[in-house]
């Protein structure tokens, strides 16, 4: 299942960690990715954030991902489920063949 994961500090890190949670943060993605969990990452610019897009096999998985993020006491975060594009389409168009025929 593919995830893309929205991210964005929300609440005040304190100053006194935010290089600790900096460097955890730098070695949660090294790890998810090692897992094949990560497809990619990004930071958006200026503001602390960013977002993914992930690949597991369950919702379970992802929230035990989440819930490992080094951030996540001071973030929210949004969870959109992903289908692959051509796939999609075509199921879109199915459903409406179906609603036109009824």
């Amino acid at each position: 299942m593919a995830f893309l994961v929205h991210g964005r500090v929300t609440h005040q890190v304190p100053p006194e960690l935010a290089v600790d949670l900096t460097d955890a943060y730098v070695a949660y993605v090294k790890k998810w990715k090692a897992e094949g969990a990560v497809d990619q990452v990004w930071n958006y610019v200026a503001c602390l954030g960013g977002c993914m897009i992930v690949n597991l096999a369950s919702v379970e998985e992802l929230d035990r991902m989440l819930l490992e993020h080094p951030f996540l006491p001071f973030m929210e975060v949004t969870v959109e489920p992903l289908v692959e594009a051509e796939a999609g389409s075509e199921r879109f168009k199915d459903v409406f063949r179906e609603m036109m025929a009824a």
